[in-house]
């Protein structure tokens, strides 16, 4: 946040020029930011889980006069624990030399990572004052909880649906709406393990835990709402929601939505 600031004030001195609108050809950038994510994985726990985590995104776009094709990877990490059951501790009893019962206490904390790659393509289907756009998005996406709770890796087909609108030279808006058509997820099965006796834990949860899903089996949808300010020739800043909400049914349900705001600077080529 600190680096997107000074770097703000550096670009506001320059004074942006005074070109006409136009598509750019081609953007890279990055975000910071912070998320947040509430979920519940009934075949590992009833309790409902919250995570606070920083966010990062590196992305880039190449733009067209009737195409747009973009890819992004971005990463959160930070801690996960039941959200209505904080400070909790595990207690075990124990005796010292001399036979006095002695009583130790951890407490119950657990972090968790998160990742996604995306790749996007999409077609102009109307132009005007407001351009839409349709296609689809390749994404991979995963939920690493350090107590396995909500553990997911899902591989997804979307349809993707876009629209953005060029307030002037300077200022644009848009907003993208992704939902899954297909997909190939990941998660442990119904009794919760993944040992083999000759096979790495990695190989064998993604062997024994992998299904190939369609809307019935997996309904998501991913809302992006984008605002950039055009600085310089060079030079975009901005800032980014994204809404997720996910449900798998199978075996027992796991539901979860994750609410993401960053900030982000832009290089033009």
């Amino acid at each position: 946040m600190t680096v997107w600031i000074l770097l703000s004030a550096t670009l506001k001195a320059q004074k942006p020029d005074s070109a006409s609108i136009h598509f750019n050809k081609f953007q890279t950038g990055f975000g910071l930011g912070y998320q947040s994510r509430h979920l519940i994985d009934e075949q590992k726990s009833a309790l409902v889980y919250s995570s606070t985590e920083y966010q990062g995104k590196l992305f880039f776009l190449k733009e067209k006069e009737r195409s747009l094709l973009s890819g992004s990877l971005d990463f959160g990490k930070g801690s996960f624990n039941a959200r209505h059951k904080q400070g909790r501790y595990l207690y075990d009893v124990d005796y010292d030399i001399d036979g006095n019962e002695t009583l130790d206490s951890i407490p119950v904390t657990s972090g968790i990572v998160a990742g996604r790659i995306k790749m996007s393509y999409l077609r102009s289907i109307s132009s005007g004052t407001i351009r839409w756009m349709a296609g689809g998005t390749l994404q991979d996406q995963l939920v690493y909880p350090e107590n396995n709770i909500g553990l997911l890796n899902s591989l997804s087909l979307d349809a993707a649906l876009y629209a953005s609108k060029k307030i002037n030279a300077n200022h644009t808006i848009s907003a993208k709406l992704e939902v899954p058509v297909v997909a190939l997820n990941s998660r442990l099965p119904w009794h919760n393990t993944a040992s083999d006796p000759v096979k790495p834990e990695l190989v064998t949860f993604f062997k024994k835990g992998s299904r190939i899903v369609s809307i019935d089996k997996y309904q998501s949808i991913q809302l992006n709402l984008n605002y950039s300010y055009r600085v310089s020739a060079h030079w975009n800043i901005g800032a980014e929601y994204e809404f997720g909400w996910m449900r798998i049914p199978y075996y027992k349900p796991m539901k979860s939505f994750v609410n993401r705001l960053s900030v982000f600077t832009i290089y033009n080529f």
